[in-house]
């Protein structure tokens, strides 16, 4: 069976895509996260400041980021806070902890492109879930993490 997130996943949901049920966004949710998209671009396209995206992050906040540098922007800001140790993650756990982060990108609000939720295309499996991790991914719920040394 296939599990569609229109607007809203329940932990049900979420669950059955962790043991292995497939994850597809209904067109509104794709609809949506073009939107978004759309308008995030429009603001980076128009020179327009937007925190994180064409400028940098923390103290870095007033430096302009060349548009050349935005993509390793994001995925260097996404790297920054993955860290942890001990023992990884079932197959499982790291299936629902992305199933979840494409629900949240199925309300539009986070300007991400439609790459960033290309996993639910009705071929998504745990070996298209896995490709988007940066690598490992500990289990926090064994271990302590220790991001804030990292």
């Amino acid at each position: 069976m296939t599990i569609i997130i229109d607007n809203a996943a329940n932990w049900r949901d979420i669950a059955r895509v962790g043991d292995g049920e497939k994850l597809e966004l209904a067109p509104a949710a794709w609809d949506r996260i073009a939107h978004a998209n759309r308008i995030v671009a429009s603001l980076v396209e128009k020179g327009i400041r937007a925190y994180g995206v064409n400028t940098g992050v923390g103290a870095l906040a007033s430096q302009v980021v060349a548009p050349a540098m935005q993509e390793k922007l994001s995925r260097n800001i996404i790297l920054s806070h993955a860290c942890g140790v001990g023992e990884l993650a079932p197959e499982r756990g790291i299936r629902a902890i992305i199933a979840v982060q494409v629900a949240n990108f199925a309300h539009g609000h986070s300007g991400c492109g439609p790459r960033s939720s290309a996993i639910c295309s009705p071929s998504s499996s745990a070996a298209a879930f896995r490709k988007f991790l940066p690598g490992d991914l500990p289990d926090i719920s064994r271990t302590m993490p220790i991001s804030r040394w990292c």
